[in-house]
């Protein structure tokens, strides 16, 4: 079964947008200086259709001050398949869709890789794709560029492939 992963958006850090890091996670960057430019999204296409897609999206902070300014937030497109559950962290307000996305509740700034500036978003299927939009809330002012993880994704696999 082959699973592919595609961005859908000419993005200004290609390249280094989606990166697989050193623990199987995926990193996603988003656009720092540019409001406009920041949205993108991301689909996983499966080669068959798949049951149980499971992923978790780390550290969606923000920080609302003078001398820095981001928010992360985290959605479904409304033409992609949405999620069946989701479980957010303590501290992660939205529904994840365009209009609500999922995002900090609170300033908190760093590499929060912690359940509270998480969400867990899953998939009963079948589905032959998932897709997730990234975007700043706010024009981001920081010298590093704004980032959330993703955890590996898990699925069920037709039986017999």
């Amino acid at each position: 079964m082959e699973t592919v992963l595609t961005r859908q958006r000419t993005l200004v850090h290609v390249g280094r947008n989606w990166t697989p890091t050193s623990d199987g996670r995926l990193e996603m960057r988003s656009n720092r200086v540019n409001l406009s430019d920041s949205e993108q999204t991301v689909a996983l296409k499966f080669s068959m259709p798949v049951t149980d897609v499971s992923l978790t999206i780390e550290d969606l902070d923000r920080d609302r001050g003078l001398t820095r300014d981001f928010q992360d937030e985290v959605y479904i497109p409304s033409d992609a398949a949405m999620f069946t559950q989701h479980e957010a962290g303590s501290r992660v307000i939205g529904r994840g869709s365009p209009s609500a996305p999922f995002r900090a509740a609170d300033d908190v700034f760093g590499d929060v890789n912690g359940p509270d500036y998480a969400v867990t978003l899953r998939w009963a299927g079948p589905v032959r794709a998932i897709t997730i939009g990234y975007r700043q809330g706010v024009l981001a002012n920081l010298s590093t560029t704004p980032t959330v993880w993703f955890s590996p994704v898990t699925f069920t696999p037709p039986a017999g492939s």
